[in-house]
């Protein structure tokens, strides 16, 4: 890598954005590196990087092992698997369930690093709990993703639900409806609370502030309550003409209790998701709902991890690399299907 640098005239810090794929560079310096690696004949040697480095090629991914999550979390990974594919990496997958050998096998593994889907999860609490108690391990950079949680020394990628949230506003103040109702994922969660709050804040602007009944706290997965709110809600004096559910399970159950009370989707309510999970495009009618960047955020995570270890073999070994905080949000997309229709007159 040396002889790399001299002949490019570059550091040999660029030279391993350019060779890595990482970093910001040009891509014609990038195109110019690469050209005089290859006439030097440069093969990246694993062994030597991570006899150097004290680490492996090895990324960690931490998941749920709840089926719901299985959709979010597999386009998570698939995104994570084929950027750390480019970059020579491999990504080893994790669960919560036993934290003890979770973090066993992220020590005896030295991976360059963590990403993991929950930071709210008991079990990831403990897992963070054991690293941080191996002085080894402190170094470790971990990202998550969709998490809105701030957490101490930790990158985040998410989707930026706020204006996730604006989308679906627009669209029903721009169809005619005024009395739009919210359902959240949850009273507790930080997440949920803070997509709650994201609502009000844009409903406000958009001149459609909800009355305090139309603003109903669900939980993501939990198919009775989430019933039993959307009930509450329709039967109200004034019931609401659009739903706006935090997440597509909670807006598939808000169309099936109208459905069942005799109420037409989208002709007497409109009902808009967040997420556009499969089950979406199939439900009757097609739900109306926001697509996440589920795959470009998993990819965006494992080049945050990469730019960060490449920052670190910048500096001495006396001297440490900056925290690890950076905060990243990737824009959703609004995605209209049948579920949305101007309100009834």
């Amino acid at each position: 890598m040396k002889q790399i640098a001299e002949r490019a005239g570059v550091s040999r810090p660029l030279v391993s954005y350019a060779l890595n794929g990482t970093g910001t560079i040009s891509p014609t310096k990038r195109a110019e590196i690469l050209q005089i690696a290859q006439e030097l004949g440069y093969r990246p040697n694993s062994l030597a990087r991570a006899i150097a480095t004290g680490r492996n090629q090895v990324l960690g991914f931490i998941g749920h092992d709840e089926a719901n999550a299985a959709e979010f979390q597999w386009r998570l990974l698939r995104g994570a698997l084929e950027e750390a594919k480019l970059h020579g990496y491999l990504i080893k997958t994790l669960l919560t369930t036993d934290p003890e050998l979770s973090a066993q096998f992220c020590l005896e593994s030295r991976l360059a690093g963590l990403i993991s889907v929950t930071a709210s999860d008991p079990g990831f609490l403990e897992l963070q709990r054991i690293l941080r108690e191996q002085k080894d391990a402190l170094q470790t950079p971990l990202v998550l993703v969709e998490n809105e949680e701030p957490v101490e020394n930790a990158a985040c990628v998410s989707t930026d639900y706020a204006a996730g949230i604006e989308l679906v506003v627009r669209h029903l103040v721009e169809l005619g409806h005024r009395r739009i109702a919210y359902i959240s994922g949850g009273e507790k969660q930080f997440s949920a609370q803070n997509r709650r709050a994201h609502f009000v804040r844009i409903a406000q602007k958009w001149g459609v502030a909800p009355a305090p009944e139309l603003l109903r706290d669900g939980l993501w997965w939990n198919r009775a309550h989430n019933v039993a709110v959307t009930r509450a809600l329709l039967d109200l004096p004034q019931p609401p003409t659009a739903i706006v559910g935090a997440g597509d399970a909670i807006a598939l159950c808000a169309i099936a209790v109208a459905q069942e009370k005799g109420w037409r989707v989208p002709q007497d309510l409109s009902v808009t998701g967040f997420a556009d999970f499969q089950m979406a495009e199939f439900s009757s009618p097609a739900l109306t709902t926001i697509a996440q960047p589920f795959e470009e955020i998993g990819a965006l995570a494992v080049r945050c991890l990469l730019e960060y270890l490449e920052s670190q073999d910048a500096f001495d070994a006396p001297t440490p690399a900056p925290p690890f905080r950076t905060q990243n949000t990737l824009q959703p997309l609004l995605v209209v299907r049948h579920s949305t229709a101007p309100p009834r007159v």
